[in-house]
């Protein structure tokens, strides 16, 4: 990362390594370009190539961007428990070197890991402390990515205001700067939001923009991401055969990546689909489908989800067990990290469980906690359908005692 204000480092087009020179910067852009187009084997192993040769040379700062390289790799690519033993030693390195600018970026890649993982507090402390030392250095480009990171986890906090300022902000400053991937990732991230938000025309207009940024770039992963959401625009439109194409595209896309998180993902929406079609079994199995990946990821926010999900179409099936066990799996991730919405969602369905199986006591206790969330994240809507289904089930808590014949 070059900042502002810093000579740039001067560009290492050959090292010198016991078995002789050795090409690496011509190895790390062919490595970007294959991630950049879907090869992502090929792309591993030059990584991974470059970072042998950094450290047979000695060289720890070219080692320390080589690790770098090699963690970003396998965020992009899902991968996230890999991302721990590469960021220690990059920490290690960074430590060494006593350069605040490696250190801030170490504790970013924390971050994003401690996020991805369902650490939010820790995700917002790394965060925090990398944000200062880039504003003191004046580094715009990390500054930026910090935003977007800072403001993903407000949203996925429900602090929906929180993060649509720090997109605004993001946005802001890649335009200034000239910066079309920050773009990009800005006005995705705000369509997500404002999609959650339940304004979809503006949503589907930030996607649509996006989509002209990312097909000039040619970031092909950025563009099945951009086609995916918008086929959710469509589901909540209610315009299934539209949302259908777009997530089997961009399913065929993160195919041809290799992308698991993005596959998962899609897999998941094409099991709404089914669902929404009549068709609880074709559901179930792309709930699992998507459920696997998710669990050799180690990815808890969407694995919850994935969870509530197969739990609900148990439920609505009869199979009362396997949904319960279900949801209290769902539960307990989407707690862990702290992913309001999604939680309110699966309270909301587990009270109704509870209610249908004659236990209205636990239903009005499920029901409250969902409210409880639903006026916290300011989703009334959500508020008033809750209350009324409380109604019921106090109703029903309250009545007459049944004793059998």
């Amino acid at each position: 990362m070059i900042a502002e204000g810093r000579k740039p480092p001067k560009e290492r087009q050959w090292i010198e390594t016991p078995s002789g020179h050795y090409p690496f910067s011509v190895r790390q852009r062919k490595a970007v370009l294959l991630e950049l187009v879907g090869g992502w084997d090929e792309a591993e192993v030059l990584y991974r190539e470059n970072l042998e040769a950094a450290r047979a040379a000695g060289d720890r700062r070219l080692e320390l961007e080589a690790l770098n390289r090699l963690v970003q790799f396998f965020q992009n690519r899902g991968e996230y428990k890999k991302m721990g033993p590469l960021l220690e030693q990059a920490s290690a390195i960074s430590a060494g070197l006593g350069d605040r600018a490696l250190l801030a970026e170490a504790m970013m890649g924390q971050g994003i890991l401690a996020w991805r993982l369902g650490r939010c507090p820790e995700a917002m402390g790394k965060y925090q402390e990398a944000l200062a030392v880039f504003e003191g250095l004046g580094d715009r480009p990390s500054i930026s990515r910090l935003l977007n990171n800072i403001g993903v986890l407000h949203e996925n906090q429900a602090q929906y205001a929180e993060a649509m300022e720090c997109y605004r902000r993001k946005l802001a400053g890649d335009e200034q700067s000239g910066n079309l991937a920050g773009q990009g990732s800005a006005n995705i991230n705000m369509g997500i939001c404002l999609m959650h938000q339940g304004d979809l025309d503006s949503s589907r207009r930030h996607y649509l923009r996006a989509l002209e940024i990312e097909r000039h770039r040619g970031d092909i992963r950025r563009i099945a991401i951009i086609i995916s959401n918008l086929g959710v625009v469509h589901r909540e439109r209610g315009e299934f055969g539209e949302a259908g194409r777009l997530w089997h595209e961009a399913a065929g896309i993160y195919r041809r990546l290799g992308d698991q998180r993005g596959l998962s993902i899609n897999l998941n929406n094409l099991g709404n689909l089914r669902e929404s079609m009549g068709d609880p079994d074709g559901a179930l199995d792309f709930y699992r489908k998507a459920a696997e990946i998710g669990e050799a990821l180690g990815d808890a926010k969407q694995l919850g989800i994935y969870y509530a999900n197969m739990a609900t179409t148990l439920f609505r099936r009869g199979d009362y067990r396997a949904a319960g066990e279900r949801f209290e799996q769902a539960t307990g991730l989407l707690t862990r990290v702290n992913a309001q919405r999604y939680l309110m969602e699966t309270l909301g369905r587990r009270a109704e469980m509870a209610a249908e199986t004659g236990r209205p006591s636990e239903a009005v206790e499920l029901i409250d906690r969902a409210m409880e969330i639903a006026g916290r994240i300011g989703r009334q809507d959500r508020l008033e359908e809750f209350a009324r289904l409380r109604d019921g089930f106090q109703s029903a808590a309250g009545g007459d005692p049944e004793r059998p014949d």
